[in-house]
């Protein structure tokens, strides 16, 4: 384990140094911005660890190398860089309060978000670059403003049994499975061909358009809640395509549902 301090900004941390027979790199920020490992090269690294309050950039990473961003707070702004050729990438949360999480890699298809028993979130956006597979493994409570993916056909997958709260949906995520949560899932459709499945906890699911081809299917909970932004979203058919909901909130006031 290479232990790393940093108390000013640096975009470099490590110089370029080749770095070989090291598993972990840990790099303590303090400064406001600019701790970097930029150009990366270090055979056999297992993943990068990140505490402090400041922000934190590593570009190079292998596929399937972790990104750890622990008790991180101060809204810490987390760059997550892949070699081109990687396929997958791991970023774990561990009681972190950052501002974004952005992930680099060209050839980037699936990405694993997890977090711990320790509360953590992000002030903005978790933007996992390409990946259409996107699993959310939420020990603990978990809140992100969006999950962003440039993919078209992306599939977001919660496990755990943390309550997790995705905010609005990106409209490239059409499929989101949270059958394996127990915690509880809060969400806001963005486009109307999203097909959702909720789990056993309290689900809270609001509206954004009149679904055509999306649907949206509340689960095993109990006290689901569809909230629904305008009537017309629900009326008639449309109706039909939410269900297993408990509960049923009107943004519009006095509009009739």
């Amino acid at each position: 384990n290479l232990n790393i301090s940093v108390t000013a900004a640096n975009t470099d941390v490590t110089d370029g140094a080749v770095i070989t027979n090291i598993e972990t790199i840990t790099i303590r920020n303090t400064a406001a911005t600019g701790g970097g490992i930029e150009a990366l090269s270090a055979t056999g690294l297992e993943g990068v660890i990140a505490t402090g309050t400041g922000d934190v950039t590593v570009t190079n990473l292998a596929s399937g190398a972790y990104f750890t961003a622990s008790g991180a707070i101060g809204g810490a702004v987390i760059a997550q860089g892949y070699v081109a050729t990687a396929t997958s990438a791991v970023t774990n949360l561990t009681g972190a309060a950052l501002g974004t999480v952005t992930l680099t890699g060209a050839g980037l298809t699936t990405v694993a978000l997890n977090t711990t028993s320790a509360a953590a979130s992000t002030a903005g956006v978790v933007d996992v670059a390409g990946a259409a597979a996107i699993t959310l493994n939420a020990a603990g409570n978990t809140t992100v403003t969006s999950i962003a993916t440039t993919s078209t056909a992306a599939t977001l997958t919660v496990t755990g049994a943390g309550k997790v709260n995705v905010g609005a949906l990106d409209a490239g995520v059409t499929t989101v499975n949270a059958a394996g949560n127990t915690g509880g899932v809060t969400a806001t459709l963005s486009a109307v061909t999203q097909s959702v499945t909720g789990g056993s906890g309290v689900d809270v699911i609001t509206t954004n358009g009149v679904l055509s081809t999306g649907s949206v299917d509340a689960g095993a909970g109990t006290s689901d809640k569809l909230i629904v932004a305008d009537p017309t979203h629900v009326a008639a058919t449309p109706g039909a395509k939410y269900t297993n909901f408990e509960v049923m909130q009107n943004l519009s006031g006095g509009a009739t549902l």
